[in-house]
C-alpha cells in the first residue's frame, strides 16, 4: 500500500505546475506511459482474441499473464488520469482525456467484462463436472463392491457348498435335491437383485451346472442341453486360479451365447469367484452377469437427461457408450467396428485420457473433456473412463470483432499522445525561439561591448598614451642636455599642450565621477 502511494506521490510531483514547464513531463513521463499502456493492453488483446477463437476457457497461465499485463496498464492509466482537472492541463488535452475515458475505460470494459464472465462460467461448469464424476466413481465403486460382497456370500452358502461337495465326490444321493436347492437360491436372489440377469455355477471343467436367468421381470431356470461349456471364455480362464475370497471382474463387453453375440446387445460385466470345499479343494466357480445397459447401472455413470454429453471408453480406447451407437463395442471382432476408437477420433488427447488418471483436456473444436477412470479392480490395469463433454465457451463476441473493438479502444490513447506531442513540439519551438532571441541579444551586446572597448582604446591612445609618450621624450631630452632655444620653445609649447590634455582628462574624470554619485 505504501509503495503504491509513493508511486502516486512521485507521479504527482512530476506533473507540470504551469504551462511553462511541460516538455520534460510530456516527453519523459506522459508519452512513455501511453506507449506502455498501448503495448500491454495490446498483448492482452491478442491473448483474449486467441482464446476466443479456440472457444476455450482462459487457461491459468493465460490469466496470470493477463493480470500481469493489466497491472502495468493500470499504473499507466493512473498517470494519464492525474492530468484530468489540473490547472496546467491544456484545453486540447481535456477532450482527449474524455475520449480516452469513454473508449478505453468504459466501452472497452463493457466488452471485456462479459468475455471473462463467459470463461468463468465454463470453468465453474468444468469444476462441477469434475466433482460430479468423482462422486459417480465413488458411487459406482461402492455399487460394485456390494455385488462382490453378495457373490462371496453366495459362494459360501451351505446349499452351494453341499452341491459342489456332492459333485466333486460323486455323491449321487440327494444330488437332485441339492441342485434344486441351489437353483432356488439363485432364483430368489435374481428376483430381488434384478440388476443381475444371469447367475451360474460352473464346475472345474467350465461346464455350467446351474444357471438362472432374469429378464423383463421373468426368472427362468435353464437345465439339460441348454447348459453350456464356458471353458474357452476369457473370464473362466482368468478366474480358474483365483484364491478363496478373491473376485474377478471382467471387461464390460457383449454377452455371447453359443459363440454368437446375443442380439439385441446385452452389455455385460461379470463377477466371478471360486468355490472351495473346506477352504482347500477347488470346486468350480459362481458367476454373476450384470447387465450394464439398464438404469440400475447407467444412472450411476451417465445422467439420464444428458446422455449425449457422456462417453464411456474402455481402457483400450473402444467406446462402451457413444451418442452414435454404431461406434460402440469396437473390441468385439465379429462386429467389425475396430476402427471406432478414441485413439482414431481424438489422437491429440487420447493418450492423456487413457492414462488411468483423472483430468481435463481441451480439443481444437473448443470442447472440453472432463474424465475420470474407474478401475474395476484396484490391483489390475483393467478400467474404463467416464468422459463428460462440455461444449466450447459461448463467448459474447467473435474473435475478429473483439480484436477490432479492442484496437479501437486502445487507440483512443493515441489522441492523448498526439496532443502531448503537439504540445511538446510547440513548447520546444517556443523555447528554441526564446533561445534564439537570447542568442541574438547576447551577440549584439558582445559586439557593442567590443566596439566600446575599441573606441576606448583609440581614445586612450590619442588622449593619454601619446601625451605621456611625448612627455617621456622631452624628459629624456632634458636629461641628456640636447636642446636648443628653438627646441626649448617647441618643448614649452608641447608641455603646454600636455598640460591642457591632462587638465581635460581630469575634468572628464571628475565629471564622470560626479554623475555616478548623483546616480547613486
Amino acid at each position: 500500500m505504501y509503495i503504491h502511494y509513493e508511486f502516486k506521490l512521485r507521479n504527482f510531483a512530476f506533473l507540470p505546475q504551469n504551462q511553462k514547464e511541460p516538455v520534460s513531463y510530456l516527453n519523459s513521463v506522459l508519452r512513455p506511459h501511453i506507449t506502455q499502456l498501448r503495448e500491454f493492453a495490446g498483448l492482452e488483446r491478442a491473448l483474449v482474441a486467441n482464446t476466443i477463437a479456440r472457444g476455450e476457457p482462459f487457461p491459468r497461465e493465460t490469466m496470470r499473464r493477463i493480470k500481469h499485463y493489466r497491472s502495468i496498464v493500470e499504473q499507466s492509466l493512473e498517470q494519464v488520469l492525474l492530468l484530468k482537472g489540473q490547472p496546467s492541463t491544456s484545453k486540447e488535452m481535456e477532450p482527449a482525456i474524455m475520449t480516452f475515458e469513454q473508449g478505453f475505460m468504459q466501452s472497452f470494459q463493457v466488452l471485456r467484462g462479459p468475455v471473462f464472465a463467459a470463461s468463468q462460467q465454463q470453468e465453474e461448469a468444468v469444476r462441477a463436472a469434475s466433482i460430479q464424476l468423482l462422486k459417480k466413481k465413488a458411487s459406482l465403486e461402492n455399487y460394485l463392491a456390494g455385488i462382490s460382497s453378495n457373490l462371496l456370500n453366495m459362494s459360501r452358502h451351505h446349499s452351494v457348498t453341499a452341491l459342489v461337495k456332492g459333485l466333486v465326490e460323486n455323491e449321487a444321493e440327494q444330488l437332485d435335491e441339492r441342485l434344486i436347492a441351489v437353483e432356488t437360491l439363485f432364483e430368489h436372489f435374481a428376483k430381488i437383485h434384478k440388476k443381475v440377469y444371469q447367475i451360474r455355477y460352473l464346475d472345474n471343467m467350465g461346464q455350467e451346472r446351474v444357471r438362472v436367468e432374469s429378464e423383463n421381470h421373468i426368472t427362468t431356470i435353464v437345465r439339460g442341453k441348454h447348459l453350456q461349456n464356458k471353458s474357452h471364455r476369457y473370464y473362466f480362464q482368468h478366474a480358474i486360479n483365483l484364491q478363496p475370497g478373491e473376485v474377478y471382474l471382467s471387461h464390460i463387453d457383449l454377452n455371447v451365447e453359443l459363440t454368437e453375440v446375443e442380439v439385441p446387445f446385452k452389455p455385460t460385466l461379470r463377477f466371478v469367484t471360486p468355490v472351495f470345499i473346506d477352504g482347500k479343494k477347488r470346486a468350480g466357480m459362481i458367476i454373476f452377469n450384470l447387465l450394464t445397459n439398464g438404469s440400475s447401472f447407467w444412472h450411476k455413470i451417465i445422467d439420464s437427461e444428458a446422455k449425449e454429453d457422456y462417453l464411456l471408453v474402455h481402457h483400450d480406447g473402444f467406446y462402451l457408450h457413444h451418442p452414435d451407437k454404431t461406434k460402440e463395442w469396437g473390441m468385439i471382432k465379429k462386429l467389425k467396428r475396430s476402427h471406432h476408437n478414441i485413439k482414431q477420433d481424438l489422437p491429440q488427447v487420447a493418450r492423456q485420457i487413457l492414462s488411468g488418471k483423472a483430468g481435463i483436456v481441451h480439443v481444437s473444436a473448443g470442447e472440453t473433456f472432463v474424465y475420470q477412470p474407474v478401475f474395476i479392480q484396484a490391483d489390475t490395469h483393467h478400467f474404463f473412463v467416464i468422459i463428460k463433454t462440455i461444449k466450447g465457451v459461448a463467448y459474447p463476441v467473435e474473435a475478429a470483432i473483439w480484436f477490432e473493438a479492442a484496437t479501437k479502444a486502445i487507440d483512443t490513447a493515441l489522441t492523448i499522445s498526439n496532443v502531448a506531442s503537439e504540445q511538446a513540439n510547440t513548447a520546444m519551438l517556443e523555447m528554441k525561439s526564446a533561445a534564439n532571441r537570447h542568442l541574438i541579444i547576447s551577440l549584439f551586446i558582445l559586439v557593442l561591448v567590443g566596439l566600446i572597448f575599441y573606441l576606448f582604446i583609440q581614445w586612450a591612445k590619442n588622449h593619454i598614451l601619446m601625451p605621456i609618450q611625448k612627455l617621456i621624450d622631452i624628459t629624456q631630452k632634458f636629461a641628456t642636455g640636447e636642446f636648443s632655444k628653438r627646441v626649448a620653445v617647441k618643448t614649452k609649447d608641447e608641455i603646454g599642450q600636455l598640460g591642457t590634455a591632462f587638465n581635460k582628462m581630469a575634468e572628464d574624470l571628475q565629471s564622470s565621477t560626479h554623475q555616478q554619485l548623483e546616480a547613486k
